[in-house]
């Protein structure tokens, strides 16, 4: 299948949103209640995002639950850092549950963190 069939496939998931608006504080609690029973000390946790909450509850508690049951959270941000922090960017919020926040709009950005994962 093709890249653009692919996209077209999507849209006929009902529970998916292609417009909606990011609301990680949700997706975090909801994480931890689906899923902090299953990680362990040695789970690698990999967050890819802008942090873009739209002024939304952060609810940054549930990511620090999250991180207190695993080894590491590393959070890969594909804005420029100059733009973290700006608008409805909370990455302020969560940084503090993360071992690393990393910025990873380029090519060396994404080898860079790359390295990191396998050092981790």
């Amino acid at each position: 299948m093709r890249f653009p069939e692919d996209l077209e496939s999507l849209r006929h998931y009902p529970q998916l949103t292609l417009f909606g608006l990011s609301d990680f504080g949700r997706v975090f609690y909801q994480f931890s209640q689906d899923f902090l029973q299953d990680l362990r000390h040695d789970t690698i946790v990999l967050i890819l995002g802008d942090a873009r909450n739209n002024a939304f509850d952060p609810q940054a508690w549930a990511l620090a639950e999250v991180r207190q049951r695993c080894r590491r959270i590393i959070w890969l941000n594909p804005e420029p850092r100059r733009e973290w922090n700006t608008g409805d960017s909370i990455i302020a919020s969560y940084a503090p549950a993360c071992d690393q926040v990393l910025e990873c709009w380029t090519f060396e950005h994404l080898a860079q963190a790359a390295d990191v994962l396998l050092q981790a």
